[in-house]
């Protein structure tokens, strides 16, 4: 098995109350019946984890290689943020990138930044330029934007059994 990913960026995120990582200690790694579904799998999952045996870290940011000086800067900024060990040399640098109207800072209707990606914490900020990129994007390519609702989920992973019957009705 291969897998990717930047095991650094984010913890995992629960699936529910009480339920954790598969390297917590908090799963169990005994398969029962007696279990719920929910701990059953969460014991599969870290039986499979177990048995990685071989770890490949990659360390070198590849879509980061450096162009200019400032280029270089933001590539070392983000590999040190990736370990929360940033340098006030970074931070300042970053500073920097932060959009505003005050002199000498970046702009975020400058041309220049019409198809940049844009870093924010806030959720409601994301999806107001998500929105503005999509109205643009539409405009330009002279498209209708439509809009589309749905309404999400999740079931009660206690509400579901294995009791289910399988194969051919019973005439």
């Amino acid at each position: 098995m291969i897998f990717a990913g930047d095991f650094a960026q984010l913890p995992p995120v629960p699936r529910g109350p009480g339920s954790s990582s598969l390297y917590s200690a908090g799963v169990g790694t005994q398969h029962n019946s007696g279990n719920g579904i929910a701990e059953q799998e969460a014991s599969i999952g870290k039986a499979l984890w177990h048995q990685v045996t071989t770890v490949v870290i990659l360390r070198e940011n590849m879509r980061q290689k450096s162009q200019t000086p400032d280029d270089a800067k933001l590539r070392t900024a983000l590999e040190n943020m990736r370990y929360k060990d940033c340098t006030q040399d970074d931070i300042n640098f970053l500073m920097t990138r932060v959009a505003g109207t005050v002199h000498g800072r970046p702009r975020l209707g400058d041309k220049q930044f019409r198809n940049t990606a844009i870093i924010t914490g806030i959720n409601v900020h994301k999806d107001r330029i998500n929105e503005l990129g999509c109205e643009r994007f539409a405009a330009d390519t002279n498209q209708t934007l439509t809009h589309f609702y749905s309404k999400d989920e999740m079931k009660d992973t206690n509400q579901i059994t294995g009791n289910k019957r399988r194969g051919r009705p019973k005439k």
